[in-house]
């Protein structure tokens, strides 16, 4: 894994307002990430894209505050499949991380998602 954090703009917060990520898995699979809680475009709970590429296809997940838009095409289809969820149990979800991970370093009990869950699902791509 590499990651770079970007000068500090906002005095808010006491760390890089701005990290990017980049995974590199065994299996050859590459990801990145890029986190930004000053990125004036999008909102809480909202992402500018989350792209999964495949041999076969791939997927585009696009987050909301009110909905979900999934879109999926397989390589030998001539247009995207698109699904919308209205339900989305995001307070729930972020709450449950968040909390954990919070507690993960206050109380050193483990997280409801650990590196285990990513390598795992890096390693079966």
């Amino acid at each position: 894994m590499r990651a770079i954090a970007t000068p500090q703009i906002d005095s808010r917060y006491d760390y890089s307002d701005t990290i990017h990520g980049l995974l590199e898995f065994c299996s050859s699979a590459v990801g990145s990430m890029n986190a930004s809680p000053s990125y004036p475009l999008l909102k809480f709970c909202e992402a500018c894209g989350t792209d999964v590429i495949c041999r076969d296809g791939s997927l585009r997940l696009l987050t909301f505050l009110d909905h979900v838009d999934l879109y999926w095409q397989h390589k030998h289809d001539a247009q995207a499949q698109h699904e919308r969820f209205d339900d989305l149990g995001f307070d729930d979800a972020f709450r449950k991380e968040f909390g954990d991970f919070v507690s993960w370093i206050t109380e050193g009990t483990a997280p409801c998602l650990t590196w285990r869950e990513g390598f795992r699902g890096g390693h079966e791509m």
